[in-house]
Protein backbone atom coordinates (compact mmCIF):
# COMPACT_ATOMS: atom_id res chain seq x y z
CA UNK A 1 0.00 0.00 0.00
CA UNK A 2 1.28 3.65 -0.74
CA UNK A 3 1.18 6.49 1.07
CA UNK A 4 0.19 9.55 -0.65
CA UNK A 5 2.80 12.61 0.82
CA UNK A 6 0.48 15.33 3.20
CA UNK A 7 0.80 18.96 3.73
CA UNK A 8 1.85 18.91 7.42
CA UNK A 9 0.51 22.64 7.57
CA UNK A 10 -2.45 21.02 7.08
CA UNK A 11 -4.56 19.26 9.84
CA UNK A 12 -5.76 17.00 7.31
CA UNK A 13 -3.70 14.35 6.70
CA UNK A 14 -3.97 12.48 3.72
CA UNK A 15 -5.31 9.01 4.19
CA UNK A 16 -3.09 5.78 3.29
CA UNK A 17 -4.74 4.62 0.03
CA UNK A 18 -3.46 2.93 -3.17
CA UNK A 19 -2.72 5.20 -6.40
CA UNK A 20 -5.37 5.75 -8.43
CA UNK A 21 -3.34 4.92 -11.18
CA UNK A 22 -2.60 1.54 -10.35
CA UNK A 23 -6.35 0.79 -9.82
CA UNK A 24 -6.97 1.98 -13.07
CA UNK A 25 -4.50 -0.25 -15.19
CA UNK A 26 -6.02 -3.41 -12.87
CA UNK A 27 -9.72 -2.71 -13.55
CA UNK A 28 -9.16 -1.89 -17.03
CA UNK A 29 -7.23 -5.35 -17.27
CA UNK A 30 -10.23 -7.08 -15.88
CA UNK A 31 -12.60 -5.11 -17.72
CA UNK A 32 -10.47 -5.94 -20.93
CA UNK A 33 -9.26 -2.46 -21.27
CA UNK A 34 -12.69 -0.56 -20.91
CA UNK A 35 -12.73 2.44 -18.60
CA UNK A 36 -14.69 1.39 -15.64
CA UNK A 37 -15.49 4.21 -12.56
CA UNK A 38 -12.49 4.27 -9.47
CA UNK A 39 -13.02 2.16 -7.07
CA UNK A 40 -14.57 3.13 -3.40
CA UNK A 41 -12.03 4.78 -0.97
CA UNK A 42 -14.74 5.35 2.00
CA UNK A 43 -18.02 5.40 2.31
CA UNK A 44 -19.79 8.36 4.16
CA UNK A 45 -22.87 7.30 6.59
CA UNK A 46 -25.19 9.09 8.17
CA UNK A 47 -26.87 7.94 10.88
CA UNK A 48 -30.02 10.03 12.12
CA UNK A 49 -32.01 9.54 16.02
CA UNK A 50 -35.91 8.80 16.32
CA UNK A 51 -37.56 11.60 15.82
CA UNK A 52 -37.16 14.98 13.73
CA UNK A 53 -34.51 17.39 14.76
CA UNK A 54 -34.98 16.02 18.33
CA UNK A 55 -31.57 15.97 20.47
CA UNK A 56 -31.48 12.60 21.71
CA UNK A 57 -27.73 12.56 22.64
CA UNK A 58 -28.67 15.29 25.22
CA UNK A 59 -25.29 14.83 27.56
CA UNK A 60 -21.74 14.10 27.50
CA UNK A 61 -22.40 10.69 29.07
CA UNK A 62 -24.58 9.62 26.09
CA UNK A 63 -21.82 11.62 23.04
CA UNK A 64 -19.55 9.76 25.12
CA UNK A 65 -21.25 5.96 25.05
CA UNK A 66 -21.60 6.47 21.40
CA UNK A 67 -17.79 6.45 20.78
CA UNK A 68 -16.75 3.74 23.28
CA UNK A 69 -19.47 1.12 21.15
CA UNK A 70 -17.94 3.10 17.69
CA UNK A 71 -14.13 1.36 18.66
CA UNK A 72 -15.53 -2.02 19.47
CA UNK A 73 -17.35 -2.11 16.42
CA UNK A 74 -14.36 -1.28 13.96
CA UNK A 75 -12.46 -3.85 15.35
CA UNK A 76 -14.74 -6.41 14.83
CA UNK A 77 -15.56 -5.57 11.58
CA UNK A 78 -11.87 -4.45 10.79
CA UNK A 79 -13.37 -0.82 9.66
CA UNK A 80 -10.88 1.57 9.03
CA UNK A 81 -12.24 5.06 10.33
CA UNK A 82 -11.22 8.13 8.78
CA UNK A 83 -13.12 10.36 10.58
CA UNK A 84 -16.65 10.49 12.36
CA UNK A 85 -18.76 13.31 14.25
CA UNK A 86 -21.13 13.50 17.36
CA UNK A 87 -24.18 15.57 16.51
CA UNK A 88 -27.49 15.78 18.91
CA UNK A 89 -29.61 14.08 16.66
CA UNK A 90 -26.98 12.18 14.04
CA UNK A 91 -23.97 10.97 13.65
CA UNK A 92 -21.22 11.10 10.38
CA UNK A 93 -18.91 8.40 9.86
CA UNK A 94 -16.32 8.37 7.09
CA UNK A 95 -15.35 4.52 7.10
CA UNK A 96 -13.80 1.61 4.41
CA UNK A 97 -15.56 -1.22 3.54
CA UNK A 98 -15.14 -3.99 6.16
CA UNK A 99 -13.09 -7.05 6.26
CA UNK A 100 -14.92 -9.12 7.87
CA UNK A 101 -19.31 -8.90 6.90
CA UNK A 102 -20.50 -5.65 5.33
CA UNK A 103 -21.38 -1.98 6.42
CA UNK A 104 -25.30 -2.60 6.80
CA UNK A 105 -23.78 -5.84 9.42
CA UNK A 106 -21.63 -3.16 11.16
CA UNK A 107 -24.31 -0.67 11.35
CA UNK A 108 -26.92 -2.50 12.61
CA UNK A 109 -23.84 -3.79 15.08
CA UNK A 110 -23.65 -0.31 16.32
CA UNK A 111 -26.84 0.85 16.68
CA UNK A 112 -27.99 -2.55 18.40
CA UNK A 113 -25.17 -2.25 21.05
CA UNK A 114 -25.80 1.31 21.54
CA UNK A 115 -29.09 1.14 22.56
CA UNK A 116 -28.71 -1.77 24.48
CA UNK A 117 -25.77 -0.28 26.74
CA UNK A 118 -28.01 3.24 26.73
CA UNK A 119 -31.32 1.43 28.05
CA UNK A 120 -33.48 3.04 25.22
CA UNK A 121 -36.06 1.09 23.89
CA UNK A 122 -36.36 3.25 20.40
CA UNK A 123 -33.02 5.60 19.53
CA UNK A 124 -32.47 5.08 15.49
CA UNK A 125 -34.32 5.55 12.69
CA UNK A 126 -34.35 2.42 11.12
CA UNK A 127 -32.89 3.23 7.56
CA UNK A 128 -29.68 5.43 7.19
CA UNK A 129 -27.74 7.05 4.60
CA UNK A 130 -24.64 6.33 2.96
CA UNK A 131 -22.79 7.46 -0.08
CA UNK A 132 -19.55 5.94 -1.95
CA UNK A 133 -16.62 8.80 -1.67
CA UNK A 134 -14.49 7.45 -4.94
CA UNK A 135 -11.57 10.59 -5.07
CA UNK A 136 -9.48 11.35 -2.53
CA UNK A 137 -10.53 15.34 -3.43
CA UNK A 138 -14.17 13.99 -2.35
CA UNK A 139 -12.76 12.62 0.70
CA UNK A 140 -10.66 15.69 1.98
CA UNK A 141 -14.19 17.63 1.60
CA UNK A 142 -16.04 15.99 3.59
CA UNK A 143 -14.29 15.49 6.17
CA UNK A 144 -13.39 19.02 6.36
CA UNK A 145 -17.23 19.30 6.32
CA UNK A 146 -17.66 16.85 8.68
CA UNK A 147 -15.33 18.61 11.07
CA UNK A 148 -17.28 22.25 10.78
CA UNK A 149 -20.78 20.84 10.95
CA UNK A 150 -20.43 21.65 15.34
CA UNK A 151 -19.67 25.14 14.28
CA UNK A 152 -22.14 25.71 11.69
CA UNK A 153 -24.74 24.88 14.27
CA UNK A 154 -23.19 27.00 16.79
CA UNK A 155 -22.52 24.12 18.97
CA UNK A 156 -19.22 25.16 19.64
CA UNK A 157 -16.92 28.24 18.34
CA UNK A 158 -14.15 26.15 16.67
CA UNK A 159 -13.74 22.79 15.36
CA UNK A 160 -11.24 21.93 17.79
CA UNK A 161 -13.67 22.33 20.57
CA UNK A 162 -15.76 19.86 19.84
CA UNK A 163 -14.68 16.81 21.84
CA UNK A 164 -16.96 14.17 20.15
CA UNK A 165 -15.10 14.45 16.56
CA UNK A 166 -11.93 13.41 15.22
CA UNK A 167 -10.65 17.32 14.41
CA UNK A 168 -8.48 16.74 16.89
CA UNK A 169 -6.68 14.23 16.05
CA UNK A 170 -5.65 15.24 12.68
CA UNK A 171 -4.82 18.94 14.26
CA UNK A 172 -3.04 18.39 17.16
CA UNK A 173 -2.24 14.28 16.88
CA UNK A 174 -4.55 13.78 19.59
CA UNK A 175 -5.20 10.17 20.34
CA UNK A 176 -9.05 9.00 21.53
CA UNK A 177 -10.70 5.76 22.08
CA UNK A 178 -11.79 5.55 18.13
CA UNK A 179 -8.77 4.82 16.25
CA UNK A 180 -8.35 6.79 13.54
CA UNK A 181 -6.74 5.79 9.78
CA UNK A 182 -4.26 8.42 9.26
CA UNK A 183 -1.00 9.47 8.81
CA UNK A 184 -0.31 9.88 12.30
CA UNK A 185 -1.55 6.32 12.96
CA UNK A 186 -0.10 4.96 10.22
CA UNK A 187 4.01 6.38 11.92
CA UNK A 188 2.42 5.05 15.13
CA UNK A 189 1.94 1.53 13.93
CA UNK A 190 5.74 1.85 11.91
CA UNK A 191 7.32 3.20 15.09
CA UNK A 192 6.02 0.04 17.71
CA UNK A 193 6.85 -2.37 14.86
CA UNK A 194 10.64 -1.17 15.42
CA UNK A 195 10.66 -1.22 19.07
CA UNK A 196 9.17 1.86 19.84
CA UNK A 197 10.12 5.41 19.55
CA UNK A 198 8.35 8.94 20.49
CA UNK A 199 5.40 10.35 19.36
CA UNK A 200 4.78 14.11 18.80
CA UNK A 201 1.48 15.89 20.38
CA UNK A 202 0.42 19.15 18.97
CA UNK A 203 -1.01 20.84 21.75
CA UNK A 204 -2.94 24.52 21.55
CA UNK A 205 -1.89 27.66 23.06
CA UNK A 206 1.54 26.83 22.75
CA UNK A 207 4.19 26.74 20.40
CA UNK A 208 6.15 23.63 21.95
CA UNK A 209 5.69 19.98 20.91
CA UNK A 210 5.27 17.44 23.53
CA UNK A 211 6.18 13.92 23.38
CA UNK A 212 4.75 10.20 24.15
CA UNK A 213 7.48 7.76 24.68
CA UNK A 214 5.85 4.56 25.20
CA UNK A 215 3.93 4.23 28.48
CA UNK A 216 5.44 7.84 29.71
CA UNK A 217 3.91 11.17 28.76
CA UNK A 218 6.57 13.98 29.36
CA UNK A 219 7.48 17.69 27.55
CA UNK A 220 10.49 18.10 26.74
CA UNK A 221 11.84 19.60 29.58
CA UNK A 222 10.68 16.56 31.31
CA UNK A 223 7.60 17.95 33.02
CA UNK A 224 4.20 16.50 32.67
CA UNK A 225 2.03 17.70 30.42
CA UNK A 226 -1.27 17.76 32.13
Amino acid sequence: MKIVGCDLHSPYQTIAMLDESEWTARDREVAGGQDLPPPTLARKVRLRTWGTRQPNFDSPGVYDLLLEVLEPTRRCFALRVYGHVVMPEHVHWLVSEPEHGLLADAVHHLKLSFAKRLGAGVFWQKRYYDRNLRHEHELQEKLRCLHRHPVKRGLCARPQDWKWSSFRHYAWRETAVVEIESEWTARDRERQAHGGGERIFLYPGSRRCWTLTWGRNSGTDGSDPN
